[in-house]
């Protein structure tokens, strides 16, 4: 029963698929940015205060978005790695994760550039300790550099299976999870 109830909706709904989808992608950047913006207001902490935050958020939200996307897709509901949607995943997530790698070059350039109590907020968050490890292995080095070189590197064949797929988008997830992380906690350690 419970199934037939749940197949009436989704017959009731595809009429507005494409209307819902938009609404939906509108209300997760939205979600995404809003969380960016909220960090950003706090005006006495110096590392979270800055322009950039939001569109960084919006991008890590995209590049996870697109990983659990094809993890998800391939690997629990069995769809095949030659489909169009897979396809334009993968396309659409490589230009994110390297815009979110500029994004992360202008807000740590901002900071340094900035002077001040900016500048000593970025240094004591990627110049040595365990945060700036955090930072440089964790987010840059394992959640965005490896998934890319190992896309990059690999053959059309090996990018083709379940494990490296697993590995590749495991890889993405940790690394916006720690960014998140980064930015909460490493915000906090200077203050205005």
């Amino acid at each position: 029963k419970k199934l037939n109830f749940i197949g009436n909706i989704i017959d009731k709904i595809k009429p507005f698929e494409n209307i819902l989808e938009l609404f939906l992608a509108t209300l997760a950047i939205t979600l995404a940015a809003y969380t960016g913006f909220l960090l950003s207001a706090l005006k006495t902490y110096p590392l979270l205060n800055n322009p950039v935050l939001p569109v960084l958020f919006v991008f890590s939200s995209l590049s996870s978005g697109a990983a659990a996307s094809l993890m998800f897709g391939v690997l629990l509901f069995k769809q095949s790695m030659h489909c169009p949607s897979v396809k334009w995943v993968h396309g659409f997530e490589r230009p994110v994760v390297l815009f979110e790698l500029f994004l992360l070059l202008c807000f740590f350039s901002g900071l340094i550039l900035g002077g001040g109590q900016k500048e000593v907020a970025a240094m004591a968050a990627i110049g040595s300790g365990f945060w700036a490890s955090w930072f440089w292995i964790g987010v840059v080095g394992l959640g965005m550099l490896l998934p890319l070189v190992l896309n990059f590197v690999s053959s059309e064949r090996t990018r083709h299976n379940s494990q490296f797929l697993f590995t590749v988008t495991g890889l993405s997830l940790l690394g916006v999870l720690m960014l998140r992380t980064f930015i909460l906690y490493a915000g906090q350690m200077t203050i205005v």
